[in-house]
């Protein structure tokens, strides 16, 4: 039987070099309430800068259970971010304008998601889910030749892609009563 409780990191988070955790309680027998954190604490070489703060709740409803594998689920999540990025040339021709400048603010989003998940042993599980979501980006602009002089703001609303591949924590509730 799965635990009520998981702890996860997801790896696609990791490879954009964004330390981060999460963790989700059941609530019911098919949802649960989790919160994602990842912060990205670092400036590079030739006055590079990607740092963040990101905080996203979610609700998932599971299709076999709370935390059941191999199953299913979808939710909804909400996204805040505090973010300094600057120098950055971002792939797929994404975010142009922090490749010349400095963008120094926040956004908000919601979006939906659908994933799914099998179990590696009594212990762990991975997880992989795809989503879409909706944002607003407010923030201030700076010049990067040194990445000092403000030369205006801008808000915008954009669109927020939901990439990830978790590995799970996930203890039996048998192991959990056995210690």
């Amino acid at each position: 039987t799965p635990s009520p409780w998981t702890l996860r990191s997801n790896f696609v988070w990791w490879a954009t070099l964004t330390p981060n955790l999460g963790f989700d309680f059941a609530i019911t027998p098919e949802l649960s309430l989790g919160m994602n954190m990842g912060i990205n604490p670092w400036t590079f070489s030739n006055n590079k800068i990607w740092k963040h703060l990101l905080l996203a709740p979610e609700l998932r409803h599971w299709t076999k259970g709370t935390f059941n594998a191999p199953s299913t689920y979808w939710g909804f999540n909400a996204i805040y971010s505090h973010y300094n990025v600057g120098n950055i040339k971002m792939p797929f021709g994404l975010y142009t304008e922090v490749r010349d400048q400095r963008l120094q603010g926040d956004m908000a989003a919601i979006g939906a998601f659908y994933g799914y998940t099998w179990r590696i042993n009594r212990l762990f599980r991975m997880e992989i889910e795809g989503g879409l979501g909706v944002g607003y980006a407010w923030y201030d602009i700076y010049n990067c030749e040194h990445c000092g002089a403000k030369i205006g703001s801008n808000k915008r609303p954009f669109l927020v892609p939901k990439l990830s591949l978790n590995m799970v924590l996930n203890p039996e509730k048998q192991i959990m009563e056995e210690e």
